[in-house]
């Protein structure tokens, strides 16, 4: 390695080699110990390679059939389950604000704003209670999660359907209730159900 103004660039990278070393703690390596790592090595040696260039016509047709197959049933379950949050977060915005007219239209400005409070808290406190005493693995968009799993990190909890239905349903009343939250994080949710199957049945 080359020298920059008399400084041994080699040298002066071993030297800095553990500069960031971190001893865990207990509690830290308790935490660490609690994640688990998933094999995606893909099968590759000679007799798999042999294999896929013994595969007939009809088989290959039936494997690329396959794996469409999986693309259609992740948008199929992907725009449903969008179309279900949009439904029901309108179905419950119209409950808020049909109570909250309705009593405006009475000329009860008090009792219309109390409703607005009272039924932004109880939604919000639904969502809340899901996350809290349901499925804690619910909480947030779940994106940050999937990256981590899709780099092997397995996240337990994670993609289960408890956790859908509890992240769904928290979206629904967390909107209703008007929090600045959105659909993005639990619309991927729905295809990553099967990535433990697919994990298994397509490792090749």
């Amino acid at each position: 390695m080359a020298e920059v103004k008399g400084v041994d660039l080699r040298n002066q990278s071993l030297s800095n080699k553990h500069v960031h070393e971190h001893q865990l703690t207990a509690a830290e390596q308790k935490v660490m110990e609690s994640f688990e790592t998933l094999d995606y090595d893909l099968c590759e040696n000679e007799l798999f390679r042999e294999r896929k260039r013994n595969y007939s016509q009809a088989e290959e047709s039936t494997r690329n059939l396959m794996y469409w197959f999986v693309y259609l049933v992740i948008g199929l379950v992907t725009g449903c389950c969008g179309f279900f949050i949009a439904v029901g977060v309108e179905t419950l915005l119209e409950i808020r604000f049909g109570t909250v007219l309705k009593l405006m239209d009475e000329h009860s400005v008090l009792a219309a704003w109390l409703a607005d409070v009272t039924l932004a808290m109880a939604f919000v406190g639904v969502a809340t209670g899901l996350v809290v005493w349901v499925e804690p693995a619910s909480s947030g968009s779940g994106i940050p999660d999937l990256k981590a799993y899709l780099n092997g990190t397995n996240l337990r909890q994670l993609l289960t359907l408890k956790a859908l239905v509890c992240k769904v349903i928290g979206v629904l009343f967390s909107v209703g209730g008007g929090l600045c939250v959105g659909k993005e994080g639990p619309v991927c949710s729905p295809p990553t159900l099967g990535l433990p199957p697919c994990h298994r049945n397509f490792r090749c």
